[in-house]
């Protein structure tokens, strides 16, 4: 093998690699850069309504970094609730979650059923 040859080779293989490297990148969907100003510990809470019922039919918080995780390697996790026939995708939310300023809350309405999105951290203390 020549020198042109390797060279070459070389460099097809770089332009390989950086086209796998870009088109990986689309396929995982990086995150916003607003989602960088959120905690590491900051918790995802999500409640949601339906009409008629006093309490929430389904409550929860889970850490940010686990749904982070779980987006990145292109799960996309669904709230599926039964009764009323109300589907909520969490890619989605949690990207407009994380686009709100500290404090709000999100509003999503499907049939009957009333879903609040928000991202729930603790202050972050100034430096001393």
């Amino acid at each position: 093998m020549s020198r042109k040859q390797t060279i070459l080779a070389l460099s097809l293989f770089a332009v390989g690699c950086l086209t796998i490297g870009t088109l990986w990148t689309v396929w995982v969907d990086v995150p916003l850069s607003i989602a960088a100003r959120t905690p590491k510990s900051a918790k995802l809470r999500i409640e949601v309504w339906e009409p008629g019922r006093d309490m929430a039919t389904v409550s929860m918080s889970l850490p940010k970094r686990p749904i982070d995780t779980m987006l990145a390697f292109g799960i996309s996790p669904k709230i599926n609730i039964d009764d009323v026939g109300a589907r909520f995708e969490l890619r989605q939310l949690v990207r407009d979650a994380q686009a709100l300023p500290p404090g709000r809350r999100l509003v999503y309405r499907d049939r009957d059923a009333t879903m609040y999105v928000w991202v729930e951290s603790a202050p972050i203390a100034p430096a001393p």
